[in-house]
C-alpha cells in the first residue's frame, strides 16, 4: 500500500480546476498526461535505435552472398543451408515491421497525451 502511495504517477488529483483559482491569477501546469509523454518519446527513440540496428543487420548480412551463390544453393543439394540462407534474408523483415509498431505505439501515446491535456 505504501508503495502505490509513493509511486507519481498514482498522485494526481482528476478533478482540479486547472487556471481557475479565485486566490491566486497564476496558471497552474496541467502533469496528468506526463507519463504518457515520456512513454511515447522513450518508445520512440528506441524504435530509431532499432531501424539503425535493422538496416545495419540487413546491410551485414547481405554482404557476403551474391545473387549466384544463392541460385547454386537453390538448385543444389544443400536444402538446409539454402532455407537457412533465406530466413538470414527475410527476417530483418520482420524486425523491421515490428521497430515500426513501436514507432506508431509511441506516437499514439504522445498524440493522446496531447488531446487529453486540460488546459
Amino acid at each position: 500500500h505504501a508503495v502505490i502511495q509513493s509511486c507519481r504517477c498514482f498522485k494526481r488529483s482528476r478533478y482540479r480546476n486547472l487556471g481557475q483559482e479565485e486566490d491566486d491569477t497564476a496558471e497552474v501546469e496541467d502533469k496528468s498526461q506526463n507519463v504518457n509523454v515520456m512513454l511515447g518519446n522513450v518508445l520512440m527513440k528506441i524504435s530509431l535505435a532499432c531501424m539503425i540496428g535493422v538496416t545495419v543487420l540487413c546491410v551485414v548480412r547481405t554482404q557476403g552472398f551474391t545473387e549466384e551463390e544463392m541460385d547454386k544453393l537453390a538448385f543444389g543439394t544443400m536444402d538446409e543451408d539454402y532455407e537457412w540462407l533465406r530466413f538470414k534474408e527475410d527476417s530483418p523483415l520482420v524486425l523491421y515491421l515490428g521497430t515500426v509498431e513501436l514507432l506508431i505505439c509511441g506516437s499514439c501515446a504522445v498524440t493522446a497525451a496531447a488531446m487529453y491535456q486540460r488546459n
